[in-house]
């Protein structure tokens, strides 16, 4: 398996918008989330294929693709959907760091047209070379492009509590109910606080109550607001919905990504007992 590739061309098709240009480089999950520190960097089902000997790539300063035009990178996501996103970071964090007895069960004021526009636009962001015109990207376009545009209607985004290291990132992932010839698509991006994964609206997704999607918010406007859910207690398993479960079936390709903190060089130095 080679190894994950992240950096592509300067110049290149933006993955949002697809035009032709100079590229920039985005930090998926966006700065102020993510943390940007060293870290090994895989194909997503490579541990379970190869065991603890899979290769991976060093990267320096969390996961970054060269895969964005500077228009959707800074002037669309950057500066108007990611704030969105990562106050609703910073308030699970907050929460979930608390000393205080709160009900697990906690709500949120957001603005989800913004918040589900970063993550989509995060989640078109991974792989290079990825602009692929079609019944997918073309309205996931749209929607990213235009402030007024609903959520398509084909789509659901769901979003979890996940209180684990690492991050994890699919693009080319479907999942099936085993005797099911129902499939969907499955794009994650997971870091702690927050976990969110794109699919087919209607599929029947295990684990995730439908309480805990945006659905009910796609055609609010850009600024509406609205309360939504976490749960802080009852929270899907660290490896949901990357992994197969008991009645599942996955398939996945190459564009996935799998980051986990890299280990200093050198060895631990301890204090010597007197």
């Amino acid at each position: 398996m080679p190894l994950k590739q992240t950096r592509g061309p300067q110049t290149g098709v933006c993955n949002v918008c697809g035009t032709n240009g100079p590229l920039t480089v985005d930090h998926t999950p966006p700065k102020g989330w993510a943390p940007h520190v060293p870290m090994r960097v895989s194909e997503v089902m490579a541990p379970l294929r190869e065991g603890t000997r899979h290769q991976y790539k060093k990267v320096s300063n969390g996961v970054q693709f060269r895969s964005l035009c500077q228009r959707c990178n800074r002037d669309l996501l950057g500066s108007r959907y990611d704030p969105e996103l990562i106050r609703m970071v910073q308030s699970v964090t907050a929460l979930a760091k608390t000393s205080l007895h709160i009900p697990a069960i906690q709500f949120l004021r957001i603005k989800p047209q913004r918040l589900i526009r970063s993550v989509v636009g995060h989640l078109c962001a991974q792989g290079v070379e990825r602009y692929e015109k079609g019944e997918l990207t073309v309205p996931l376009r749209d929607y990213i492009m235009d402030s007024g545009k609903p959520f398509p209607d084909r789509l659901s985004l769901c979003y979890w509590f996940f209180p684990y290291p690492g991050v994890v990132l699919t693009r080319d992932y479907h999942i099936t109910h085993l005797g099911s010839k129902q499939t969907s698509l499955l794009w994650i991006m997971k870091c702690f606080p927050l976990g969110f994964a794109l699919i087919d609206s209607g599929y029947s997704f295990d684990g995730i109550p439908a309480q805990f999607t945006m659905d009910r918010h796609r055609r609010l406007g850009i600024d509406d607001e609205a309360e939504i859910p976490v749960d802080l207690l009852q929270h899907p398993p660290r490896y949901f919905p990357e992994h197969p479960s008991n009645n599942s079936i996955i398939m996945s390709g190459p564009e996935s990504t799998l980051a986990s903190a890299s280990p200093p060089r050198g060895r631990v130095l301890t204090p010597r007992s007197r």
